[in-house]
């Protein structure tokens, strides 16, 4: 698997003076995504009891934070409108 740098922020005004610093160090030029997320979460089966899920794991491997069992899906105001315009996609 390729190494995906990871980029700690102490507070979030830091965010464009680290991300110009760390993107010229691999010599980036294109264009950048980020999301803010918790690193692990929980959720709850049918027995209640809780599994935690390595989001970060989980983006560096597939792509995305989000599975299907993600409660953030359509997230008013952040999110494309799943429910009113159908693209077929899942969570994950």
């Amino acid at each position: 698997m390729k190494k995906i740098p990871i980029i700690n922020l102490e507070e979030w005004e830091d965010i464009s003076s680290v991300l110009i610093k760390e993107l010229k160090k691999i010599y980036h030029s294109g264009l950048v995504l980020f999301r803010n997320f918790s690193i692990e979460s929980y959720s709850c089966d049918e027995n209640d009891s809780q599994e935690p899920t390595n989001r970060l794991q989980l983006a560096q491997v597939t792509g995305t934070d989000r599975d299907l069992k993600s409660l953030l899906w359509n997230a008013l105001g952040h999110d494309f409108d799943h429910n009113k315009h159908s693209s077929g996609k899942l969570p994950s």
